[in-house]
């Protein structure tokens, strides 16, 4: 920790120009490097908004003009302690450190302290943040102040849109048993779509499967672009619901889904982990609108998706693989892989061979047009319209402006 203080505190950033694809060349020039650190970073983590770049690396985060020739820093402050595996993300006016229990805000400009809460922000959306309150329930807080301006007593799941953030106005998806007195059973449970802040319910669904159950059966998933629930009942269901209606689309019995951590979606498909009679983990793939099983495999890890794209990382039986909707082989990419998604649907991805190329990936079409060299591997990659941010195998931090060949 100390050997990486000093290099922060001594860090000069310096210019290196990596124009392997220039106007000289008869190409537009796609990536112009403008900087390298001259040390590592070690367990660092970055946050990309318009012309700025915010890098967290122990406790001490700074900030980058990326609009400046060379690349200037703003400002470094240090004693941004939030816990172990913190992760710096940016929000209006702000950046945020979030770490186990611990929030802290810094001003964007200044890198002054704004506010410290005691909780984790799961979410923000506009000038809202979203924590778990001491209680159990969901919080809204206030990005400006960091005050808590309501709080919903009941857990579940937040709704939220296909890039991950929260729906506007804010929907809590929820199973609530209500009271049942004439009927078979002493309650009835239900999907219940509410606004936290007002408790209004937008949207209700009583949860009918021919026998009597209890909420606590029921378990909502927080995952992009879809209202998700998994059902413990007669065995494990994974349950889609209609985000109007609440009404189930489909339900798929899938024992897989018993831990929610195994579930994800991918694209427009959802991927669960499933471990066969000899413990050997398979990826299943299902559906999105119908849930029914559209294939397996044998791999040990999960699929990556990556600006709407789906890929298979390279294996055994070899290199990565640029999947369609439907989960089937489109174009096997060899040893590029995917760094970074580009406003548009584009991606940036590099060739894990010599030289390190990068360039950019047409997932309609799976055509690649290589741009530059970048000269080393890199990962952990964060991208703008303008900028490309990645790390490399030494943790030092690499910066290039992307031109009008990759906008």
């Amino acid at each position: 920790m100390k050997r990486t203080v000093q290099c922060l505190v001594c860090a000069l950033w310096t210019v290196v120009l990596v124009l392997a694809c220039s106007a000289s060349a008869g190409r537009p020039a796609g990536f112009t490097g403008l900087l390298v650190s001259p040390g590592p970073y070690p367990a660092a983590g970055q946050a990309l908004a318009g012309r700025a770049l915010y890098v967290l690396s122990g406790e001490a985060v700074e900030a980058l003009d990326l609009s400046a020739r060379p690349p200037r820093r703003l400002w470094r402050v240090t004693g941004a302690q939030a816990g172990p595996e913190p992760e710096i993300r940016a929000a209006p006016g702000l950046v945020l450190i979030l770490g186990e229990g611990r929030t802290i805000a810094l001003d964007a400009r200044t890198g002054a302290r704004r506010w410290q809460l005691e909780t984790r922000l799961l979410h923000t959306v506009r000038r809202l943040g979203l924590a778990e309150s001491p209680e159990g329930g969901i919080a809204g807080v206030d990005l400006a102040s960091g005050r808590t301006l309501w709080v919903y007593p009941d857990s579940g799941a937040i709704q939220l849109d296909p890039s991950g953030t929260p729906v506007w106005p804010v929907r809590l998806l929820t199973v609530r048993d209500t009271p049942a007195p004439d009927g078979p059973c002493r309650v009835t449970p239900a999907y219940e779509l509410v606004d936290p802040e007002s408790g209004t319910v937008a949207a209700r669904h009583p949860v009918s499967t021919g026998t009597c159950g209890f909420a606590a059966m029921y378990t909502p998933l927080e995952l992009p672009g879809a209202l998700t629930v998994i059902r413990r009942q007669h065995g494990t269901w994974l349950e889609r619901l209609d985000p109007s209606t609440l009404r189930p689309l489909w339900t798929a019995n899938q024992p897989s889904a018993a831990n929610a951590a195994r579930v994800a979606t991918c694209g427009a498909m959802f991927c669960l982990t499933r471990s066969d009679r000899e413990g050997r983990e398979r990826l299943v793939v299902l559906d999105g609108g119908t849930g029914a099983e559209r294939w397996s495999g044998s791999w040990r890890t999960t699929l990556v998706t990556a600006g709407g794209a789906l890929f298979r990382p390279p294996g055994r039986a070899g290199g990565a693989m640029l999947l369609d909707r439907a989960g089937q082989p489109r174009r096997d990419l060899g040893g590029w892989l995917p760094l970074a998604a580009l406003p548009g649907g584009r991606l940036v991805v590099q060739d894990q061979g010599e030289g390190g190329w990068a360039g950019l990936l047409d997932p309609g079409t799976g055509s690649i047009r290589p741009l530059a060299r970048l000269g080393v591997p890199v990962g952990g990659c964060q991208a703008t319209a303008a900028h490309l941010s990645c790390f490399d195998d030494q943790d030092r931090l690499h910066v290039w402006a992307l031109g009008r060949t990759a906008g």
